[in-house]
């Protein structure tokens, strides 16, 4: 049986989608990091949950021509809510998605490659940020940015305390090491006396296709049998 993580957790869900969230994280961090004069993209948000930010840029980007989001979630019941939400608010151009194996991260064959992906307090989550960084590349276009979003590790409070410990935080100085390791570059940084940080950065190494990933799947697959 998977153990369940602090993050997925109703109640920390439910802070995510609270007015409690404003005293730790801005209203509108999220919604800068995107360009006003943002068109025609595919944007990502990776570990969604309720998909809070998924709408929130929807929402800011209602006006945008040809901007599709895509956001993706371990937990089946979540994205059931996240598809109610998306009806009700009359959201078109959201598609929710589910991901299975928590262990080993690859994404369904026909999404699109990703323009923009947003990892919101999600890359500590994964049971290997080092692998999700290696897998990540084959969905983004050549200038793809990624913007990575975690709760820092030393900042005390009861509450974030309580939802999120510090023993499942990511430092700002682990994350930056593993982009560097794995060929990202960064191109912004956001890392001050705050809740959280923030790293937007640029992947500079080698691009594989979805193609490359099945094929590569079924033949450790084939190993395996064999």
């Amino acid at each position: 049986m998977r153990i369940i993580k602090p993050a997925e957790t109703d109640e920390y869900q439910e802070f995510l989608v609270s007015e409690q969230r404003y005293a730790f994280i801005p209203d509108n961090l999220i919604t800068n990091l995107f360009p006003q004069g943002i068109q025609d993209a595919n944007i990502l948000e990776f570990n969604c949950g309720l998909g809070y930010n998924t709408f929130k840029i929807a929402n800011y980007l209602t006006k945008k021509k040809n901007v599709q989001l895509y956001c993706c979630d371990f937990i089946e019941d979540i994205l059931d809510l996240v598809w109610q939400r998306k009806v009700l608010y009359d959201v078109n151009n959201v598609t929710a998605f589910y991901l299975a194996d928590q262990s080993r991260i690859y994404f369904p064959r026909w999404i699109p490659s990703m323009d923009i992906v947003l990892l919101n307090m999600s890359l500590s989550i994964t049971d290997s940020p080092k692998d999700f960084l290696q897998f990540l590349p084959r969905v983004l276009t050549k200038t793809a940015q990624i913007h990575i979003l975690d709760w820092m590790p030393q900042k005390e409070n009861p509450l974030l305390n309580q939802l999120y410990p510090h023993d499942v935080r990511i430092s700002p100085q682990t994350v930056k090491t593993l982009l560097e390791e794995n060929q990202y570059r960064i191109i912004k940084t956001i890392v001050k006396d705050h809740f959280f940080f923030v790293y937007t950065c640029v992947y500079e190494g080698e691009q594989k296709s979805h193609q490359y990933e099945i094929d590569e799947l079924a033949l450790e697959s084939e190993q395996d049998y064999n």
